[in-house]
């Protein structure tokens, strides 16, 4: 039988904040043990087969359940376009787009096939340009992404549409070269970025807008970062969202329509297994992941009609 996801409850007490608590048997840990690549585990998607898949800093695995296939660059039958894998991102037509530090790439989960998104080599900045953080898939099959030096849409491989340069090549030796993170699609038009300075950008992807936004803005206020540390930002129904701050002790349930923020601490110290890469990851409706670049990750399971 294979491992299994397990249930935590949470219980909501009003309508305002409230707090709940998890049970260390609420999680099943994996590890190098168990088959993966690595442990340093950087994030995890689940394809609609079931499959779920795991990057790491030394390559790609996929996890039937049971047992752990590993992929990496110059392989058959994946050609990863990097090894460092940063972010997976779950994409329609079963596709999972995989982000690097070399680049973006969409896999077609049922024939392996890959199409890439990336600044060219020649590129004098293309290593800060291809150090991709996160992604996101836009109408019409453009994709939108974060990186080291700014955000990037492709309209398709190759091919840029749209580029916010937060450096350019003359920062290099004077600045720390570190800009976006967590992409958030808040709207079927609208984005919002993470950043690495603990900041927030906006982006309208149709009408190709850009601009960095306010901390007292009233639109925005909720999905504000803490301002001394990264917030991770998971987008996990129309109106719903999870925080997480892997340097608190726990994870904050949001639901935008029903102005609904419900905040439950974690089991353990999160300076145990968790730092500034751990993130959450959704693999269908009520379960969820958390991955440790420490130990490996962990499962659990979000009752979401009470947060």
């Amino acid at each position: 039988m294979p491992k299994s996801l397990l249930l935590f409850a949470l219980f909501l007490l009003n309508a305002g904040i409230v707090s709940a608590q998890f049970n260390e048997s609420d999680f099943e840990h994996y590890s190098v043990t168990d088959g993966l690549s690595d442990n340093n585990v950087t994030c995890i998607a689940r394809d609609k087969q079931g499959f779920m898949w795991i990057g790491t800093e030394v390559g790609l695995n996929s996890f039937d359940g049971e047992t752990f296939e590993r992929y990496f660059p110059h392989n058959k039958p994946l050609n990863l376009v990097g090894a460092y894998i940063v972010s997976l991102v779950p994409f329609s037509n079963n596709c999972l787009g995989v982000a690097t530090r070399e680049g973006f790439q969409v896999i077609n989960i049922e024939n392996r096939s890959t199409r890439n998104y990336r600044f060219s080599d020649t590129d004098p900045f293309a290593h800060y340009n291809n150090g991709v953080y996160d992604a996101a898939e836009l109408p019409g099959g453009r994709v939108l992404y974060s990186s080291t030096s700014g955000v990037y849409e492709f309209d398709r491989p190759g091919h840029l549409f749209f580029r916010y340069d937060n450096y350019t090549a003359s920062s290099e030796e004077s600045k720390r070269i570190l800009y976006a993170k967590d992409i958030v699609k808040v709207s079927n038009t609208e984005a919002l970025i993470y950043t690495a300075d603990c900041k927030l950008d906006y982006y309208n992807f149709q009408k190709k807008v850009y601009y960095h936004v306010s901390p007292s803005s009233a639109g925005w206020k909720a999905f504000y970062p803490d301002k001394h540390h990264d917030t991770n930002c998971k987008k996990i129904g129309e109106n719903e969202y999870i925080f997480f701050n892997p340097y608190s002790d726990s994870l904050i349930y949001y639901n935008r329509a029903q102005n609904m923020r419900v905040v439950s601490k974690l089991p353990w110290l999160t300076a145990e297994g968790l730092n500034w890469a751990s993130r959450v990851y959704m693999l269908n409706d009520s379960s969820f992941v958390m991955n440790s670049p420490l130990a490996g990750f962990f499962l659990f399971k979000l009752n979401k009609k009470t947060g």
